[in-house]
């Protein structure tokens, strides 16, 4: 499981990393996720972690990048975006994203928000000490990370 509330203090772990150090990885431009009505600033701490898919190679790569951003003493708002890796252009076409509750039901109201050729958004609210699960499939080859807040 991992703590996101250590990255705060700036500790990854698990093959996750701070979201610039990714971009020096090559992976695709991360575009400005910020929305105009966040005038106030918040704490935000963000992460991102190369996962490869698919059984056949080369392996569909793609980046996940996770951003949170401390609402108030208790809640966090998490934004998940998925983009292809730098070697792509775009993301696989069957390629999904979704997060499960800390019971491994899959929340059905998150659906992408926002789907373009090249990435994929989910964002909601949590409270700290909830768990969640994000999965990255690609036909019959997942990828599951488990997260605390």
């Amino acid at each position: 499981i991992i703590e996101l509330t250590k990255w705060f203090d700036n500790i990854f772990e698990n093959g996750w990393q701070p979201e610039q150090k990714a971009l020096t990885l090559g992976i695709q431009p991360i575009r400005n996720i910020k929305s105009v009505n966040e005038q106030i600033e918040q704490p935000e701490v963000n992460g991102a972690k190369v996962i490869r898919l698919g059984m056949q190679m080369p392996q569909e790569t793609v980046v996940l990048i996770l951003r949170q951003k401390q609402i108030n003493e208790t809640e966090i708002e998490v934004n998940l975006r998925l983009y292809p890796s730098a070697d792509a252009m775009y993301l696989p076409d069957d390629v999904k994203l979704e997060v499960l509750d800390e019971t491994g039901n899959l929340i059905p109201t998150l659906e992408a928000q926002a789907r373009a050729d090249n990435w994929l958004q989910l964002k909601f609210t949590g409270e700290l000490k909830d768990k969640f699960s994000v999965k990255v499939s690609l036909g019959e080859s997942s990828i599951m990370e488990h997260f605390l807040l």
